[in-house]
């Protein structure tokens, strides 16, 4: 399940200078280093295959590995040797070349000694690889967890595997740095963010020590970044975008409710992916500090945080229009109301607060067809999500509509929504006051038939009820009794 804000009316008053300047610099630095890098490391690679290399070299790399702590891998590559795949050695060498202390043993004369007999040949075809792997650009400056250093970092930060990696890192960075840019503001965001980084690189290699491994990428820092947004958002409602499986849409949320899911879906993916190429323990440590770095921000200016988050959604006067159409829908100024409503509806048509309102005027006023076609209005955007703000506000519309109306006038096509909606929801109670409306109107749609198959396979039913949709079923869709 993927999550994420994708609110414009934060987004969209934020200038996003670091954001955009972030993104254009991780960009230049995969097509202006890195993007050749590949053909440098097929280069070194047959450079390599073509030596002798790998005949001096290879055995003892897998003496090294023949320990318990890298048993995985030397009964990995073992097997590549074993079943004669020996030509594929492309994934043996790159481990090697990550092994910071196997190289410290290579370059310092420990594996193939002076007293070797090819000791000589084999320091002047290494040299001559080494020459060649060192023009790999990735290679120079990825972070290697047993050799650290300032420069790698940081540029670790600013890299990628691929294209795909890139391009999925940056649109997460464009989505949600904009959001904690506002909070903090240009200068105090670009120092958090490679703060954040710093604490992804930490996690990294305080849970890699000794493994020949590396990493590189911005996803640390944009976790960080991520883990930021969750605390200085604190219980403002925020729109997410969301994903399940094949399902996707939008949901209001409190900004840190998500801060828990973020943090188990990157520690159960470390746990459970034991070998992947992602490095979830580094986006664990990301979000970890981004929230340290949140919630310090908070303790320390809080107030000046929550003015630049809450200053832009006023900035049109939207929510000033909306309280004194309030005020005067309170003070019985029914029309100036129902004007000053319609006209917040039109500038923020998302915003459902206009919605309920002018629903709630036209309860107050003598029944007319305005009250269906507001009703309708609403219950079109009836989320499926049973927990939101909204749905809990729509179900009220919902029942306060059917209970008022003595006859009920929305359209055929809203009604057999609802009847699939309530049937997902295992909501009898409503269903049943939607299947009465659309018998009413004589329906013979086939999809209340398939909303009645789907809440008769259902368990927890009454014996009763189960019945009677039965009969139903039958009586009205046949072909599907």
């Amino acid at each position: 399940m993927l999550i994420i804000p994708a609110d414009s009316r934060y987004s969209k008053n934020s200038s996003a200078f670091v954001t955009w300047l972030l993104v254009m610099l991780n960009v230049l630095i995969y097509i202006g280093f890195q993007i050749n890098d590949q053909v440098v490391q097929a280069e070194a690679l047959e450079y390599y295959l073509q030596s002798d290399l790998p005949k001096l070299e290879i055995k003892p790399y897998l003496k090294h590995l023949n320990t318990p702590e890298r048993a995985e891998d030397y009964n990995h590559f073992q097997e590549i040797l074993e079943n004669g795949r020996g030509a594929n050695i492309a994934p043996i060498l790159f481990t090697m070349q990550a092994d910071s202390a196997f190289l410290r043993k290579l370059h310092g004369d420990q594996v193939i000694t002076p007293e070797h007999q090819d000791y000589d040949h084999w320091k002047l075809q290494r040299r001559k690889f080494d020459s060649l792997y060192s023009k790999s650009f990735t290679f120079s400056y990825v972070l290697k967890p047993d050799q650290p250093s300032v420069i790698t970092l940081v540029s670790h930060m600013f890299m990628h595997g691929s294209i795909d990696h890139l391009i999925g890192n940056m649109v997460f960075l464009a989505l949600i740095g904009p959001l904690v840019e506002l909070a903090l503001g240009p200068a105090l965001f670009a120092f958090a963010y490679l703060v954040t980084g710093l604490c992804a690189a930490a996690m990294f290699i305080s849970l890699n020590m000794g493994q020949a491994t590396s990493v590189l990428g911005a996803s640390g820092a944009i976790a960080g970044v991520m883990g930021m947004f969750a605390f200085l958002f604190g219980l403002r409602k925020v729109r997410f975008f969301y994903t399940i499986f094949v399902y996707f849409g939008f949901v209001l949320l409190p900004a840190i409710f998500v801060f828990p899911y973020w943090f188990l879906w990157e520690w159960l993916q470390y746990i459970l992916n034991d070998g992947s190429n992602v490095a979830y323990e580094a986006h664990a440590g990301g979000l970890l500090g981004g929230a340290a770095i949140g919630g310090m921000a908070n303790l320390a200016k809080g107030r000046q945080h929550h003015e630049r988050i809450d200053k832009p959604l006023e900035d049109d006067g939207w929510e000033t229009d909306f309280r004194q159409a309030v005020t005067d829908m309170r003070a019985l100024n029914l029309q100036k109301a129902d004007r000053s409503f319609l006209a917040l509806h039109k500038r923020k048509p998302e915003d459902l607060r206009p919605l309920l309102q002018l629903y709630r005027i036209t309860c107050l006023l003598p029944p007319s067809p305005l009250l269906h076609q507001r009703a309708e209005m609403l219950l079109r955007r009836l989320p499926d999500d049973r927990y939101s703000e909204d749905q809990r506000q729509l179900m009220a519309v919902f029942d306060e509509y059917f209970k008022r109306s003595p006859e009920v006038k929305l359209s055929m096509e809203l009604l057999l929504g609802l009847a699939a909606y309530f049937a997902r929801q295992n909501g009898i109670l409503r269903f049943d006051e939607v299947l009465k409306a659309l018998l009413q109107a004589g329906c013979n749609d086939r999809r209340l038939g398939e909303a009645l198959k789907h809440l008769t396979s259902r368990s927890g039913l009454p014996p009763r009820k189960r019945q009677h949709y039965r009969v139903l079923e039958k009586r009205f869709f046949p072909s599907q009794a």
